[in-house]
């Protein structure tokens, strides 16, 4: 990693030979997520080294992928999140779309499982107090938030390896149409379960994607919320 370069836009640095563009709205809600859940002060911090850990190594999986495939990704940490874009010197192949889309949760998944391995054999107590803390953020992010991006729903990464699929099959235009209808339903599922498991951020991510996903099936500009 590179020295970060501080500016009003944001925190730049390079990772793993990949710029990455960190906002600070990233660093405002992940740390109203953690007061929220009425953290101290040092629970929100522990929070905010976890939460940009697992989405930087999220996003390194996309990037990683997109590289090996001859793309050319660019990382941004924002408030929704972390996205990776990339531009190709060619059109890639269908399937290495769906590996390059699956490759961050694949990455997430892998290292939440080697992480809740390892971490019984260390003994984590007194003085390590706040790593143990770490540890089990990290692995909530890197696993739990995984599996919420396998959802299908765009632009979830689930929705979008399975896009690349529908695609192959039918093309570009209905893949992307039948993709935002599933969109709607599965996010208006993905609201009533947040909401009977008490898990408020996902119910507000899953409506705000519902919502721009009908509100692009019918022409009309969405939500963008990133910063």
């Amino acid at each position: 990693m590179s020295l970060p370069v501080f500016s009003r836009n944001g925190v730049f640095f390079w990772c793993a030979g990949f710029i990455v563009r960190l906002r600070y709205t990233f660093v405002l809600v992940s740390l109203l997520m953690a007061a929220l859940a009425h953290r101290t002060v040092m629970g929100c911090l522990v929070w905010l080294a976890a939460v940009t850990f697992g989405v930087l190594l999220h996003e390194l999986g996309h990037a990683l992928m997109a590289r090996y495939y001859g793309g050319q990704p660019v990382i941004e940490l924002h408030s929704m999140g972390g996205e990776t874009s990339w531009t190709w010197t060619r059109s890639p192949r269908w399937t290495r779309l769906i590996v390059c889309s699956l490759a961050g949760p694949g990455i997430g998944i892998a290292f939440g499982f080697l992480l809740g391995f390892v971490l019984p054999l260390i003994p984590l107590s007194g003085a390590l107090f706040w790593f143990a803390f770490l540890a089990d953020d990290i692995r909530w992010v890197t696993f739990g938030w995984s599996f919420f991006n396998l959802l299908p729903i765009l632009p979830l990464d689930g929705a979008q390896a399975l896009e690349a699929v529908i695609a192959h099959r039918w093309g570009p235009e209905r893949a992307r149409h039948r993709m935002r209808i599933l969109s709607i339903g599965a996010g208006v599922v993905g609201v009533i379960v947040g909401i009977i498991l008490r898990q408020i951020w996902i119910a507000m991510l899953c409506a705000l994607f519902a919502y721009n996903n009908a509100q692009a099936l019918r022409g009309l500009p969405g939500i963008r919320i990133r910063g």
